[in-house]
């Protein structure tokens, strides 16, 4: 029972904040309007300066509706929800008529006011057809973005795999996509998950075939393409990543062998990505570092340094693992660091090419209403003299 109120408290508790945050923000938003109401009732005296002013300021708020108009004509379920959208523009448009018809009727200048409306409103005008044609052209962009098709010409090699496991008729069947637009007819290769603590390479080849959805909506990142003729397929086997248009004859895991490490926290390449995660240097016991080195076929030499931390903050999920420092050809070239906590490692031989991937979990602060922390997949191709980041994207 005490668990459960101790959750319950802030839940309740961020609900209400969220609440609050709405209503500062509508009643920002219908703060003229409101002005507007008290005028029209008589509960506030009309004054031609604070009808002026309310004007001005609900005419920029309308200014900025175009984003909400174009969201309302091209609703998606993953953009915000139409009554949301509609009560918006409904607020921005209902402020400046209602304040328009009411200077007209009380203001003994009326030619002076439309002068000066005039010019108000066409800007306006102006204005949301601005935001209405920036938008459209970002969202053809995007989508432009999803549409195109990923190839290693394109600058794309790896992307990520999903397999769904149905049961059609009785029998097992398994559905094969990879994420983003691979072009109908071009070879795929499957491997099994390298970011797995069970690390077992596998591979099985197929043939992209239909893209879907299209999708039209940008922020949709659903659009996948369809994967068949199978080759290799193992049902017992996890595939998430796949390589795209490129023959693979060997995927395998590199062997590591462990090596003193006494990495400087005053590289600069440390220095910076401490200063960036925010780290204090003080907080890692450098003599308690573990090194681990991993040399590739044609010769590459990768050194992993695992530093972990002294002192970490209080969490909802605590990982005291430890922050690695990539270094390529010699332990003190540091050319990366990748934040605690690091979950797991992998190094692994794609035909020739030398691989690193890692997991890492992100810090959750204390009282945060979260299912589990987010987790980081990193990927890096070692080459003889450098680190190249593949994911995430640089």
């Amino acid at each position: 029972m005490m668990a459960g109120g101790m959750v319950g408290i802030p839940l309740f508790v961020g609900r209400l904040i969220g609440v609050g945050i709405m209503a500062v923000l509508y009643g920002t938003l219908a703060a003229p309007l409101i002005i507007g109401l008290l005028i029209a009732t008589r509960r506030l005296r009309y004054r031609g300066w604070l009808a002026g002013l309310a004007l001005v300021i609900s005419l920029c708020f309308l200014d900025l509706s175009g984003n909400f108009a174009y969201n309302l004509m091209h609703w998606t379920k993953s953009r915000a929800s139409a009554i949301d959208v509609a009560l918006t523009l409904g607020l921005a448009a209902a402020s400046p008529l209602l304040l328009i018809g009411l200077i007209l009727k009380r203001s003994r200048r009326k030619a002076l006011w439309i002068s000066a409306m005039l010019p108000l409103l066409g800007l306006t005008v102006l204005g949301i057809r601005r935001d209405y044609q920036e938008r459209i052209q970002r969202d053809l962009v995007e989508y432009q973005k999803g549409m195109a098709a990923l190839l290693p010409s394109t600058g794309t090699l790896f992307t990520r795999c999903e397999v769904k496991h149905l049961v059609s008729g009785g029998v097992p069947v398994d559905e094969v996509y990879v994420q983003g637009h691979v072009p109908q007819g071009v070879g795929v290769t499957l491997l099994t998950d390298p970011f797995s603590g069970n690390f077992r390479p596998r591979y099985c080849t197929g043939i992209a075939g239909n893209y879907r959805p299209a999708n039209p909506d940008p922020a949709v990142l659903g659009n996948v393409t369809e994967i068949g003729s199978l080759q290799g397929y193992d049902r017992t086997a996890i595939y998430t990543v796949a390589v795209i248009e490129r023959t693979i004859t060997r995927y395998e895991a590199v062997p590591v062998q462990a090596f003193p490490s006494h990495p400087r926290l005053s590289d600069p390449v440390v220095r910076t990505s401490f200063q960036r995660l925010h780290y204090n240097p003080a907080d890692f016991d450098v003599a308690q570092a573990q090194g681990s080195r991993a040399t590739g076929a044609r010769g590459e030499n990768l050194f992993v340094s695992a530093l972990k931390p002294l002192h970490t903050p209080l969490n909802a999920f605590p990982c005291a693992n430890p922050a690695l420092l990539l270094s390529v050809q010699s332990a003190e070239r540091v050319q990366a660091v990748l934040p605690y906590c690091a979950l797991g490692w992998n190094v692994f031989e794609l035909n020739e090419e030398l691989y690193f991937t890692a997991t890492t979990q992100e810090p959750t602060p204390p009282g945060e209403l979260v299912m589990g922390p987010d987790w980081t997949p990193w990927l890096f191709r070692v080459e003889p003299s450098a680190l190249r980041q593949i994911w995430p994207t640089p």
